[in-house]
């Protein structure tokens, strides 16, 4: 898998309607759509903004208006060919007053995106998963053990009735992690698996 550097664009017009295609690297759901809501100030005087984005393999889209299929699912296709990840791809519109049809609308998203995606540069993606663990004080060196066996980095501890720490561990290894935390600590522990909004 592969993420974007940083944010890259192109644009084209076609029957006086303007397409211009934006990519964005995002690390969770939540940022991609408040980065739509932040595009539409940028953009001021647009009729649409369609988008499409996929985090940690969880994708999402939007036709923003434009007739069903027309627009959200084009660019997905373009992201999901590409097997990009931790992305967001818009594409911004302003109207020209002439009518590009369904056909017409899906392959102007689907160039302006494709546009977009050939103008980024790219950076491997190595997924990882944050976890939050939750056991004994007495507990605190083997877990740490096994973090270190697992190249796993420790985030945050809180010391409270009992000693709580986030984890970040790389995707592939998240189950092998948790199977050896819990057999290691005989099932005296609670495992979360943290998630994005």
């Amino acid at each position: 898998m592969k993420t974007v550097a940083q944010e890259a664009s192109d644009r084209f017009t076609i029957k006086k309607s303007e397409f211009i295609g934006i990519i964005v690297p995002v690390n969770s759901m939540s940022e991609a759509t408040e980065r739509v809501t932040a595009t539409w100030a940028q953009f001021d005087g647009a009729r649409h903004i369609a988008w499409a984005a996929n985090v940690a393999n969880r994708v999402r889209m939007s036709d923003d208006g434009e007739p069903s299929g027309t627009a959200g699912m084009p660019i997905l296709n373009v992201l999901q060919h590409q097997a990009i990840d931790q992305v967001l791809l818009m594409v911004v519109r302003y109207y020209g007053g002439i009518k590009l049809g369904a056909g017409g609308l899906t392959r102007a998203y689907s160039q302006a995106a494709s546009m977009a995606v050939q103008a980024a540069t790219y950076i491997p993606y190595i997924a990882t998963v944050m976890c939050r663990i939750t056991t004994d004080y007495a507990k605190e060196a083997q877990v740490r053990h096994f973090a270190q066996q697992f190249d796993a980095a420790l985030l945050d501890t809180s010391y409270g009735e009992s000693w709580t720490v986030t984890i970040e561990v790389l995707a592939t290894h998240l189950e092998a992690f948790k199977v050896q935390l819990t057999n290691g600590l005989q099932g005296q522990l609670s495992f979360e698996v943290l998630t994005d909004s």
